[in-house]
């Protein structure tokens, strides 16, 4: 649910321009900004509640028409932060009203950005298909092999969520059953990662191979707590059809990827463009250190689509959008490091195949504000 943000022109600042208080705006600008924090807790107040975003009162902060002086600067700071991320990503849409906008940006990144750097990467290598033989677009998310939008809430967990998203997809890709497989169980039990304190996907693929417990049988609650958790070791368990863990980097190695399967993808998301974004192509992020993992999904001329674990709430319906061709690492790092796990021999090649070889479309035109969703070809076997 989206609503526009009519502050007036004091609120108007730019990426050059130097950050005001709530303090220091005029009676008029700081009763527009009372009206839209009232908007931002009715819509996402309850989501950032329970996720464990909304920070506690605090009680020696000033009282303003029900709103802390607090909460009201820690708004304000995010209402120009957005304006700064349009300002330097003009093919893009961004907005405070998300379920982060009361952190700081400390709080933000302490809470969700614990992954590590990933294993195994001296070995990594591009992949060898022509660029002139690959598909010119692919769309997983169309699938039915694609598992819903998850939150991983108060947990530093991405890697967990990227890895199992990636691991049900692949599974299905190869026997054509999705699993709901319990995320729960990666963050307490997989012993060569850190559960809420981060990891990576690397070590928790191979892990997995040894048989999964389903969503059903084990639930997620670290979300909520905030906390590892102990394992258990009473579930339901599934057995899975995936190989080994595979790495390689750079865009046309994604695209190669892409074309089979998702990977997981390890990007930088602290900064106020991935945590405002609303829609369209980012084409920038203000900073150089990767600290989340993510799933990439779909690819066409311009852009890579790229599946969250923020809930449908944040961004396009839980998706973002990377501009390709930025730089070598890709936009916020996306082709720096990609992992996945490798389909079996004996897939079908048709559940495998999420597009149709086509040329390139030379006509295509930029995703505007409206436009969110990829015009990409409909799987053909998978849907």
């Amino acid at each position: 649910m989206k609503a526009n943000l009519a502050l007036s022109t004091a609120l108007a600042t730019t990426a050059s321009a130097t950050r005001h208080s709530f303090k220091s705006l005029s009676s008029s600008d700081q009763t527009s900004l009372e009206q839209e924090l009232d908007k931002w807790k009715e819509l996402y107040g309850p989501i950032a509640r329970a996720n464990g975003f909304f920070p506690r009162t605090n009680t020696e902060s000033a009282q303003v028409d029900g709103h802390s002086v607090d909460e009201l600067e820690r708004f304000h700071h995010t209402v120009q932060e957005a304006k700064v991320a349009k300002a330097s990503n003009p093919h893009a849409e961004f907005s405070p009203f998300n379920q982060f906008a009361l952190l700081t940006d400390e709080e933000f990144k302490g809470m969700l950005m614990k992954s590590f750097e990933p294993q195994n990467f001296t070995n990594a290598s591009h992949l060898s298909e022509l660029a002139n033989d690959r598909a010119s677009q692919a769309d997983w998310s169309t699938s039915k092999c694609n598992s819903p939008i998850v939150n991983q809430g108060l947990c530093g967990s991405s890697w967990a969520f990227a890895t199992i998203g990636a691991v049900e997809t692949a599974h299905c890709i190869a026997t054509g059953e999705l699993l709901d497989l319990s995320e729960q169980q990666v963050v307490s039990c997989d012993e060569k990662n850190s559960g809420c304190n981060g990891g990576n996907p690397s070590p928790a693929i191979d892990w997995m191979q040894q048989g999964m417990c389903t969503e059903e049988s084990y639930p997620y609650t670290s979300g909520t707590s905030g906390q590892s958790g102990t394992c258990q070791t009473s579930c339901t368990k599934k057995q899975l059809t995936i190989g080994k863990t595979k790495t390689t980097f750079g865009e046309d190695s994604l695209m190669t990827v892409l074309e089979s399967q998702p990977a997981t993808v390890f990007v930088e998301s602290s900064n106020a463009v991935w945590r405002n974004y609303k829609s369209g192509i980012v084409s920038q992020c203000p900073g150089v250190q990767s600290d989340h993992y993510v799933i990439a999904v779909g690819y066409n001329d311009e852009y890579f689509k790229i599946k969250n674990s923020w809930g449908t709430e944040w961004g396009d319906k839980g998706y973002i959008y990377l501009k390709r061709g930025t730089t070598d690492k890709g936009t916020c790092n996306v082709a720096q490091r990609i992992t996945y796990p490798e389909l079996p021999a004996s897939t079908p090649s048709s559940n495998a195949t999420p597009t149709s070889r086509q040329k390139p479309n030379q006509s295509q035109t930029h995703l505007s504000h409206s436009q969110t969703i990829l015009s990409c070809v409909r799987l053909q076997a998978l849907n």
